[in-house]
């Protein structure tokens, strides 16, 4: 237990506190909300050079006073009542304009007319929405360096060393750390094909829920497509279920809401506690694996397995997907062609949808143009020739040669892909290490599916990469 000098109750290490244990203590009286955002508040503001949280909500200590009074009175509203949570710089609540979401360097003003529905949704169950974390700029798409941010420099340095052992991928990097160092209990982000599930990598549980099942009109999407939706990273997978059903709902600007079975989610957490593996079939599609994967990785998923099977589940080794090796051939053209072009498509829809700035660009060129003015960049146009979205009329959701791409994945996911191989395999799930080289996410994405990661075991002590790895402080 701790206690901060300015006479807070005693908490518990907030790096380790899930909602479970911060809804015993706050329904015991051990500690208030009040308390845990002060804690939090003071946590944020000694790891602020980090750059992990960039926009704080100044109504938070307010709201969490009338929670604790309503607490008292009436008693919680439900498993998040009065629980502190972060959101990514993906979001974009009532009243926050600043900056244009995707952490994006340019002065833009967009304006939301009202709260996002998951906003409206996690407040009426009591939640905290403390603020928002940074991510790179326009999420991994401003230039070819993913950790790259201009409003706040991440972990450190614009140019981080490269994804390997204790570095994090993907643009909800600053949501993972934000809830692995103790700046919230959770945090939220956007889920497309394996951003979740990879920042998650460090001994966390991140879950992208079933798209089709979660709304998707607070948050700048990058994919009209439809893979991308909230998701969740918290410390435990009671946490994300709390979450999950807090969220859940018939939202009335949702476009898949008659996909919603019920604007009540069901007892998810029920389910969670009476759960018996030994009525599962679990998948390993080892073609999907890397083909070079750390061998202390491989060691605790083999033991993992051993695991599963030793509570009756029963393991299917070898379900491979058919189209995975396809796939895996037009992945880089799926990330290059069909991402760009799906980004560059939502950004302009988003700013004629929320913006109120004359300043808002309408087209390309005038994003380009825009952002050689912004005071933030460098003299060098290094980083704004990376900006291919915003400049090449390759680039575009309507183009041909994106269609055929677009297509043939597809077809690869409907009759090759995870549940094609389910039902071949009568098959409840399928299981991968971390070491999988994205083809299985990508296929989840593709369609529309649930993904899970949660902690697998430690690296031991030591430089952990191979030895062709090379140590960058800082990239040229």
């Amino acid at each position: 237990m701790t206690s901060d000098d300015t006479g807070t109750a005693s908490l518990p290490c907030l790096r380790d506190l899930t909602i479970t244990q911060a809804g015993e203590g706050l329904r015991t009286g051990k500690f208030t909300s009040v308390d845990l955002v002060r804690a939090y508040l003071k946590r944020i503001e000694e790891t602020k050079h980090l750059t992990i949280v960039m926009h704080m909500d100044g109504d938070a200590l307010e709201v969490a006073q009338m929670l604790d009074k309503e607490r008292a009175e009436k008693g919680s509203r439900s498993p998040l009542h009065g629980i502190p949570i972060l959101v990514k710089d993906e979001f974009l609540p009532f009243g926050w304009q600043k900056f244009a979401p995707k952490a994006s360097s340019l002065p833009l003003e967009l304006r939301k007319k009202r709260d996002p529905m998951e906003f409206n949704r996690l407040r009426e169950a009591g939640m905290i929405i403390l603020g928002r974390t940074n991510l790179d700029d326009d999420a991994g798409y401003r230039i070819e360096y993913p950790e790259f941010s201009l409003r706040d420099y991440i972990n450190y340095s614009r140019f981080p060393i490269p994804s390997g052992p204790g570095t994090l991928p993907g643009s909800a990097k600053a949501s993972a750390v934000a809830t692995a160092i103790g700046l919230s209990v959770a945090s939220l982000g956007t889920a497309e094909s394996g951003v979740i599930a990879n920042a998650a990598d460090f001994n966390l549980v991140g879950f992208k829920p079933t798209t089709r099942s979660m709304m998707k009109s607070g948050y700048f999407r990058f994919s009209p497509q439809g893979t991308p939706t909230i998701g969740i990273l918290a410390k435990t997978v009671k946490d994300t279920v709390d979450i999950l059903a807090g969220i859940y709902g018939q939202y009335e600007d949702n476009e898949w809401r008659r996909g919603i079975p019920s604007d009540q989610a069901p007892e998810w957490a029920e389910i969670y506690e009476s759960l018996d593996l030994s009525e599962f079939t679990i998948g390993i599609p080892r073609d999907s694996f890397d083909s070079d994967p750390y061998p202390q990785v491989m060691d605790s998923f083999e033991a993992a397995l051993k695991t599963l099977a030793s509570t009756g589940a029963t393991i299917e080794e070898n379900a491979n997907f058919h189209g995975g090796k396809e796939l895996k051939r037009l992945k880089a053209q799926i990330n290059s062609l069909v991402q760009l072009s799906e980004f560059k498509e939502d950004a302009f829809r988003c700013l004629t949808r929320w913006g109120n700035d004359s300043n808002n660009p309408e087209n390309a060129q005038r994003v380009y143009n825009l952002a050689r003015r912004c005071p933030n960049e460098e003299p060098t146009e290094r980083e704004l020739n990376k900006m291919l979205w915003t400049r090449t009329t390759r680039i575009a959701a309507n183009n041909e040669e994106y269609t055929k791409i677009l297509e043939k994945a597809l077809i690869i996911s409907k009759h090759q892909g995870i549940r094609a191989t389910m039902k071949k395999h009568r098959l409840d799930m399928f299981v991968i290490p971390s070491s999988d080289e994205g083809i299985t996410l990508e296929l989840a994405a593709q369609e529309n599916g649930p993904v899970m990661s949660v902690p697998l075991g430690y690296f031991p002590d030591g430089f952990q990469g191979r030895y062709t790895d090379e140590i960058t402080p800082e990239r040229p």
